[in-house]
C-alpha cells in the first residue's frame, strides 16, 4: 500500500523503513511479497460474505496459496524475531495489517497451530504498546466460516514414475534439495531429563517483553535451570577484520546461515548477540542458552564456531549473571565494562 510506504519513509524518530538502503531493500521485497502472495489471495474470500458466493473448490485453491505463504513466514520466523531487521519496522507491520482479517475473522485455532513461529511474531507485533494504543486489542477467529473443502486427489503416476519397490525406467531419482544436504538430527535433547525451566515460555516473555530489564530478566532469573540448561558466553577472536558495522553484523549473519545445518537447534537454544565499538573496530559479544550442560556437538562441527573463544557462565557469580542480563537486554549497567559503546543486538532462535 503507498499509505506504509508514505508513513515509513516520513518517519523520523523511528526507522521505520530500516537503518541501510539493504534493510530498505528487504522491507520493499516484504512489502511486495505480502501483496501478491496474502492480500491477493486474502481479498478474494474477505469479507466473509464473499464466500457464500465462491464455488469450494476456489476457496480451497485460495486457502492452499495462503498456507504456502504462512509455511514461507513460519520457516522466516524459526530462526528470526523479526521480518527485515532486529526490530520492527513497517515490514512487520504491512504482513501484520494483511493477516488480521484472516486470522480474526477465517482462520481457527486448528488451523493456526500450524504455524507456531508465525504466531508467535504476530502476537508479538499485535501487544506492543504503541500497536495497542493505535488499534487496540485484535482477537482471534474462534470458529472458521469456511465451508468443507473438497479434497484434492494426489497427481496421477506418469509412465516411468518409481513405484514404492523402485521399479521404473528412468534411472535414479534426484535426491530434493532438503535431502542433498547433510542431516542432522538433534532430537536427542528432548528425551534429557526434564527441566522446570520452560524454554518456549522464555521466548515469549522475552520477545513481548520491552524494555528487558526488569522485568524479562527477573523472570529469567527466577526460572532457570542450570542442571536442564546452559549459558555460553561467546565473543569474536578477529575484531581487526570488523572495520564497519554492517560488516560485522553480516559476519554474524553468515554463521547464523550456515547454522541452517542444524536449525533444529533453534527448538533448543537462543542465542542474543551484541556489536560494541571500541576504537576503529567493532566487537562481537554474546550469550547463547542451550538445552543441556554442554555445547551440542551438532553445533560445534559448525566452522564458524572455530572463530569464537566460547566460555561457560557461572550462574552463581554475580558478574557473569551481570554480563548474561546485559547482553540479553542489549544494555549494560557497567558500561559494557570498558568494552566498548553498544552499536546493535540481534536474536536467533526466538
Amino acid at each position: 500500500m503507498p499509505f506504509f510506504d508514505f508513513f515509513a519513509r516520513s518517519s523520523q524518530k523511528y526507522p521505520l523503513y530500516g537503518r541501510s538502503s539493504y534493510e530498505s531493500g528487504l522491507i520493499d521485497t516484504w512489502i511486495d511479497w505480502s501483496r501478491n502472495e496474502i492480500e491477493a489471495y486474502a481479498t478474494i474470500i474477505y469479507p466473509i460474505s464473499k464466500i457464500q458466493d465462491i464455488a469450494p473448490e476456489a476457496v480451497a485453491d485460495v486457502i492452499d496459496h495462503l498456507k504456502v505463504s504462512f509455511d514461507v513466514l513460519n520457516k522466516h520466523f524459526l530462526t528470526n524475531m523479526f521480518l527485515a531487521s532486529n526490530r520492527i519496522n513497517i515490514a512487520d507491520l504491512a504482513v501484520t495489517f494483511a493477516l488480521i482479517p484472516l486470522l480474526s475473522e477465517i482462520i481457527d485455532s486448528g488451523f493456526r497451530k500450524q504455524y507456531p513461529n508465525l504466531i508467535r511474531w504476530y502476537e508479538t507485533v499485535i501487544n506492543q504498546p504503541q500497536f495497542l494504543e493505535v488499534v487496540g486489542e485484535v482477537k482471534y477467529c474462534s470458529k472458521s466460516p469456511l465451508p468443507a473443502l473438497p479434497k484434492k486427489q494426489p497427481p496421477a503416476k506418469k509412465k516411468g514414475d518409481k513405484n514404492k519397490e523402485g521399479g521404473g525406467d528412468e534411472g535414479p531419482d534426484e535426491p530434493d534439495l532438503e535431502e542433498a544436504g547433510k542431516k542432522l538430527d538433534v532430537g536427542y535433547l528432548s528425551q534429557l531429563p526434564p527441566s522446570k525451566f520452560n524454554l518456549e515460555k522464555w521466548k515469549t516473555v522475552y520477545a513481548n517483553t520491552h524494555p528487558t530489564r526488569p522485568e524479562a530478566l527477573n523472570y529469567f532469573w527466577t526460572n532457570f535451570d542450570p542442571e536442564g540448561y546452559s549459558l555460553w558466553l561467546y565473543r569474536y577472536n578477529y575484531p581487526e577484520e570488523c572495520k564497519k558495522d554492517f560488516m560485522t553484523s553480516n559476519l554474524f549473519g553468515g554463521f547464523l546461515q550456515r547454522l541452517d545445518a542444524v536449525k533444529q537447534l533453534a527448538k533448543f537454544s537462543l542465542t542474543s548477540m551484541t556489536i560494541l565499538k571500541l576504537g576503529d573496530n567493532y566487537h562481537i559479544n554474546g550469550v547463547w542458552l542451550f538445552r543441556g550442560t554442554v555445547i551440542p556437538q551438532e553445533f560445534l562441527d559448525v566452522d564458524d564456531t572455530n572463530y569464537y573463544t566460547w566460555t561457560k557462565a557461572d550462574v552463581s557469580s554475580e558478574a557473569d549473571r551481570t554480563i548474561v542480563s546485559d547482553i540479553f537486554a542489549w544494555e549494560s549497567v557497567t558500561g559494557w565494562g570498558g568494552k566498548g559503546e553498544f552499536v546493535s543486538g540481534r536474536t536467533w532462535g526466538c
